[in-house]
C-alpha cells in the first residue's frame, strides 16, 4: 500500500491508522549553506528599513532645527521610537520559527503563509503581539494626526489664510480612517477551519474562509491604500504654499528630502506587498485545521485515530488522503507531527517567502507613515516662520519711517549741525 496517498475511493477509511506513522518527510539546509536564502531577504529588507528611518529620522530633525522648533538632540521622532521594538521582535519570531532552514517540516511556514494564520493557529503568543502592535500604531499615528490638524488651525489663524484647509482636512480624515480600518480588520485572527472536508451538501458557506478572504484581507488592504491617499492630500497643501511663496531655505530642503524618503519606502512598500499577493496566491486556499500537522501532540491526533469514523472516511478519501505522519523518533527541537511531503512544488519555501514580504510590507508602510508625518510637520513649520520674518521685517521698515517721518526739517538740520 502506497503511503504517498492514502486516496483510495474503493475504501470508506482506514480503520488501521498505524499507516501513518513514521515515515516523516524532512528537508535538509542547503550543503554549507550557513544563510538560506529567506533569512538574507529577511535581513536585507529590514536593514534598509532601518537605514531610511536612520536618514528620515536625521533630515527632519535637521528641519526642524533650522526652524527652531526643537533642537536635533531632543526626541523629535517622540513616541514613533514605541513602534521598532515590536517589529523587532515580530521579526526575531519570524526569523526563529519560520524561516530556519534546519526545521524542515517542522517549520511554521509548513501550514502559515501569512502572519495572521501562524499567529492565530500556532503561536497564540503572537497574535498578542500583533494585537498589541497594530493598536499601539494606530494609537500613536492618531495623536500625531490630532497633533498636526492643530498646528495646522494655528498657523492658518497666523498667516490669516486657509487656500488649501479642505485638501488638508480631507487628507486627514482620510490617514484617520486608514488607520482605525487597518487595525480593526488587521486584528481579525485568519483561523484555521474544515472547511469543504466533508461533501458540499452538508453544507456551502465556511465562515472561517469567508472571513479571511473578505473583511480581513480587503480591509488591510484597503486601509493601508487611504493612509496612503491621505498623506498625499496633507502634503499637498504645505508644498503648494512654499512653492507659491518661492522661498528656498534650509528646512525646506530638509522637509523634502524626508518627503521623497517617505515616498521612495511607500514604492517599496507597494513591492512587497505585490510580491507577498503573488506568493500568497500561490500557497492557495488556508491549510485545513486536521491538516495544520504540528498542532497535533499526540499520536491518536495526528493519524486521525481520534475522529469519528465519518471524519476519518471524508478525511482519506479526499485528494492526498490524511496528509499527516507522526515520528516517533523525534527530537524535543522538531515538531513530532508533520505533513507528509509538505514541501510538494516548493510549499515551504513560497510560504516563507510570503510571511517575510507580508511583514516587510507593514514595516515599510509604519516607516513611511513615520517619515511622511515628520516632512509635514516640518513643511508645516516652515512657510509659517518665512512668513513671519517677513512680517516682521515689514513691521520694522514701517515704524522706522515713521520715526523718520516723525522729525522736523530743523530738528534735522539741528542734528546735521550737530554731528
Amino acid at each position: 500500500m502506497s503511503h504517498g496517498s492514502s486516496w483510495d475511493p474503493t475504501h470508506d477509511f482506514y480503520p488501521d491508522r498505524s499507516i501513518f506513522v513514521g515515515n516523516a518527510t524532512h528537508i535538509e539546509c542547503a550543503p554549507d549553506d550557513d544563510y538560506s536564502e529567506p533569512a538574507i531577504v529577511l535581513a536585507a529588507g529590514s536593514a534598509m528599513g532601518a537605514l531610511l528611518l536612520f536618514l528620515m529620522w536625521l533630515s527632519s530633525g535637521l528641519g526642524e532645527a533650522s526652524t527652531g522648533e526643537r533642537p536635533l538632540a531632543t526626541n523629535h521622532f517622540g513616541q514613533f521610537f514605541l513602534i521598532p521594538p515590536f517589529f523587532l521582535a515580530m521579526g526575531a519570531v519570524i526569523g526563529w520559527r519560520v524561516i530556519d532552514c534546519t526545521l524542515g517540516c517542522s517549520s511554521w511556514a509548513e501550514s502559515a503563509p501569512s502572519i495572521s494564520f501562524f499567529t492565530a493557529n500556532v503561536m497564540f503568543e503572537g497574535y498578542v503581539l500583533l494585537f498589541i502592535m497594530l493598536v499601539l500604531i494606530a494609537y500613536i499615528f492618531f495623536e500625531r494626526v490630532d497633533e498636526m490638524a492643530r498646528n495646522r488651525v494655528k498657523r492658518e489663524a497666523e498667516s490669516g489664510t486657509s487656500s488649501y484647509r479642505y485638501s488638508s482636512l480631507s487628507g486627514e480624515w482620510l490617514m484617520r480612517m486608514g488607520f482605525a480600518l487597518t487595525t480593526f480588520t488587521g486584528i481579525m485572527p485568519s483561523l484555521a477551519g474544515n472547511c469543504h472536508m466533508q461533501p458540499d451538501h452538508y453544507y456551502e458557506y465556511c465562515y472561517t474562509e469567508v472571513m479571511s478572504s473578505g473583511p480581513h484581507t480587503i480591509g488591510i488592504a484597503g486601509g493601508i491604500f487611504l493612509t496612503f491617499c491621505g498623506y498625499q492630500l496633507r502634503a499637498a497643501g504645505p508644498i503648494a504654499a512654499h512653492v507659491a511663496s518661492g522661498a528656498r531655505n534650509f528646512s525646506w530642503q530638509m522637509a523634502f528630502l524626508t518627503l521623497l524618503m517617505a515616498e521612495i519606502t511607500f514604492g517599496l512598500m507597494l513591492c512587497y506587498f505585490i510580491t507577498w499577493g503573488y506568493f500568497l496566491t500561490l500557497a492557495g486556499p488556508n491549510t485545513k485545521k486536521v491538516d495544520t500537522c504540528i498542532l497535533h501532540t499526540t499520536e491518536d491526533a495526528c493519524t486521525g485515530a481520534d475522529l469519528p469514523q465519518l471524519q476519518q472516511q471524508w478525511a482519506d478519501q479526499r485528494a492526498g488522503g490524511w496528509r499527516c505522519r507522526w515520528d516517533p523518533n523525534v527530537d524535543f527541537y522538531l515538531y513530532p507531527c508533520t505533513k507528509f511531503n509538505c514541501d510538494a512544488g516548493g510549499r515551504v519555501t513560497q510560504n516563507k517567502y510570503s510571511v517575510i514580504f507580508e511583514y516587510l510590507g507593514f514595516l515599510y508602510w509604519a516607516i513611511a507613515c513615520a517619515g511622511m508625518t515628520q516632512a509635514i510637520d516640518v513643511m508645516d513649520d516652515t512657510p509659517a516662520e518665512t512668513k513671519m520674518k517677513a512680517f516682521v521685517k515689514k513691521q520694522r521698515g514701517t515704524a522706522a519711517k515713521k520715526r523718520a517721518g516723525s522729525i522736523t526739517p530743523a530738528a534735522r538740520g539741528y542734528t546735521a549741525l550737530s554731528s
